[in-house]
């Protein structure tokens, strides 16, 4: 009888061993397999792009804005800024997104760029604006004419 509790006792304590073997496997293949996961990035904070509010008052005392409502383009205005930013004395350049729900006020059907409030301004399409000291000093709208003067900017 006693030699018969003592097998019982370690086919059941093989068991127990046995299954906290497996999940121990199991866990380690799972935790391994996450830690490769390409696709977990380190949150980063980025200032290049701001809210319509904020076009005026920005530093340095010039720089462009680029205020973009077709996100089709934007990846080929940020070709053109990422090798403008590269040049000698290049401006600083910030972004807007009007699709923004902070920027989706200022959408409106005609441009209203020369203004006094900030409040007043209001872009049509994708707008590419000079500003110096507080003003908006000139602009290109449409993505052809911004296109041109991004081309300028790179040369």
């Amino acid at each position: 009888m006693e030699q018969k509790e003592i097998k019982n006792m370690l086919i059941i304590l093989g068991s127990v061993v046995l299954l906290v073997l497996v999940f121990f496997f199991i866990t380690s293949f799972v935790v391994e397999k996450k830690q490769k996961d390409p696709l977990i990035l380190q949150p980063a904070i980025q200032y290049d792009e701001i809210l319509v509010n904020s076009i005026l008052n920005r530093s340095p005392e010039k720089y462009y804005v680029l205020v973009a409502k077709n996100m089709d383009n934007t990846n080929l205005y940020n070709a053109y800024i990422q090798i403008a930013k590269t040049k000698e004395n290049a401006l600083k350049i910030y972004t807007v997104n009007l699709e923004n729900a902070f920027n989706i006020d200022f959408l409106k059907e005609t441009s209203n760029l020369s203004i006094d409030n900030i409040n007043e301004i209001a872009f049509s399409e994708d707008t590419l604006i000079l500003v110096e000291k507080g003003k908006i000093i000139n602009s290109f709208e449409g993505r052809e004419d911004i296109l041109k003067q991004l081309e300028v900017m790179v040369k």
